[in-house]
């Protein structure tokens, strides 16, 4: 690391990774201990693995919109204004 900058871009990276990798790692740890079942509930679960991927895909825009907008008010010291932000992406 030559400047603070790429300091910082690394500590927002990382986590920012780590919850990229969250879901799929543990859908391979689900499927993994499932599959000593059998095979229907592995089936179960590959079902639903399918549609939580979808889900997750399609609401994550929701995510994408609140954290920035909470970012700019706490950025701007409105603190009451970033909570609600926040609650209103828990609502929708």
């Amino acid at each position: 690391m030559r400047r603070p900058l790429d300091r910082e871009i690394l500590a927002l990276a990382v986590p920012a990774l780590g919850a990229l990798v969250a879901e799929p790692l543990f859908l391979l740890t689900d499927t993994a201990l499932v599959g000593h079942l059998g095979s229907a509930p592995l089936a179960g679960l590959g079902i639903a693995s399918v549609i939580l991927q979808t889900i997750v895909g399609l609401l994550v825009f929701l995510a994408y919109a609140t954290t920035p907008t909470v970012a700019r008010r706490l950025g701007a010291g409105d603190r009451p204004g970033a909570i609600r932000a926040g609650i209103d992406g828990l609502w929708l």
